[in-house]
């Protein structure tokens, strides 16, 4: 597997070496939390469709993944890679960090980049059924999702209701009310 930040090595099927450099032949550990930017994988199941195609995405959690078709594969080495059962709550364990850090004041950004129908919306909103109200934070509710029903509420939902909760207890606890403010300028 590659190192995280470095190019994508190619290998032929069979695993034949096509052209990697020589500092890629060796596997390296995860990269470290700590940089502030972490890049994490989330691989849907495959849909009827793409069944038909000697292709496919091997998740190899938790740091791993490699994508490959009939002529080449591609391997990747990444802070968390999430496989095809990996449920909402799961995924939203992995990024929670992200919510006290942003009532501390600091910018937190949580997004989701990819090709059209590989599960962005499902990621970032949930299925059908985390509609309305629905299950807190940290439970999947059963139903119909990509997951094979371990959808409920995506990770903005699941942010939201902790923000609130979080600023209500820092406000219960401190006394001082938490506003939001409007950039100068905007």
């Amino acid at each position: 597997m590659r190192p995280y930040g470095s190019p994508l090595r190619a290998t032929s099927r069979s695993g034949g070496l096509m052209t990697p450099p020589p500092q890629q032949q060796q596997a390296a550990a995860p990269p470290a939390a700590s940089s502030g930017v972490q890049v994490m994988i989330r691989v849907r199941p495959p849909l009827t469709r793409e069944l038909m195609y000697d292709s496919g995405v091997d998740a190899r959690p938790p740091h791993d993944i490699k994508v490959f078709n009939a002529a080449q594969e591609f391997s990747g080495r990444y802070h968390h890679v999430f496989g095809e059962q990996a449920g909402q709550a799961e995924v939203y364990e992995r990024v929670r960090d992200c919510v006290p850090l942003a009532l501390d004041g600091y910018n937190s950004t949580i997004f989701a980049y990819g090709q059209t129908g590989t599960g962005k919306t499902y990621t970032m909103m949930g299925d059908d059924s985390a509609a309305g109200a629905g299950p807190g934070p940290g439970t999947d509710s059963p139903g119909r999702s990509p997951a094979g029903g371990r959808g409920g509420p995506g990770l903005i939902p699941r942010a939201v209701r902790e923000l609130f909760r979080e600023a209500k207890a820092k406000q219960d606890a401190e006394g001082a009310a938490i506003q939001a403010r409007r950039a100068a300028g905007r």
